[in-house]
């Protein structure tokens, strides 16, 4: 089995209209000792290690750690890192985080639309497109490579050829954009009417 990844927390600050695996509030932070306990114990390296929530980035320092074993224990291997990003407006935070990162980490992080009211639509967070947009960017700075994720649901899908011009005129340094379907399952059952689209 090629695919493997680290769930490290089920807490989240968006609320996307389709999230597959709704988050809640309660402190799961133990998980983190257990993906570095995990990490401890692969004996063959796998080329790829998939890292997911939840929002990550709400772990702080603790992500950083996790990275940090990672190489250690896995020099060889590459990391996908699903994130919203939105944290990453804090600067003490992203240098913690980034500053001096050894790992290689592919940051994948969903964009919905070329507006704010579209994408904070999408996540159900005011404010969360500029706290993405401004997240791109930080990654950016700190030569991250970055794949954007583009869930198709009915709002995304009306938007779609305005956000891809946005992307390609404003986010030059995105190594790669993925166009996703909607997977049938959490609250894309209480959204089917926005979600529940014939690609």
């Amino acid at each position: 089995d090629e695919h493997h990844a680290l769930f490290l927390t089920n807490r989240c600050n968006s609320r996307c209209l389709m999230c597959s695996q709704p988050p809640t509030a309660h402190d799961d932070g133990w998980l983190v000792q257990e993906a570095i306990d995990a990490v401890r114990h692969i004996r063959q390296a796998p080329a790829n290690l998939g890292i997911t929530g939840g929002e990550p980035l709400l772990l702080g320092q603790q992500l950083r750690q996790l990275l940090d074993v990672i190489h250690q224990q896995l020099p060889h291997t590459t990391l996908d890192l699903l994130t919203n990003a939105r944290l990453l407006v804090d600067p003490a935070l992203a240098h913690g985080l980034l500053q001096g990162l050894a790992t290689p980490v592919r940051w994948l992080v969903p964009l919905y639309g070329a507006a704010d009211f579209v994408h904070d639509h999408v996540v159900q967070a005011p404010g969360a497109y500029e706290q993405t947009l401004a997240g791109l960017l930080t990654l950016q700075e700190h030569g991250q490579a970055i794949q954007l994720r583009i869930v198709l649901i009915q709002p995304v899908l009306e938007q779609l050829p305005t956000l891809c011009e946005f992307i390609g005129r404003n986010l030059p340094f995105v190594q790669e954009v993925a166009l996703m379907a909607c997977e049938p399952t959490g609250y894309a059952l209480a959204n089917r009417e926005l979600c529940e689209v014939d690609l």
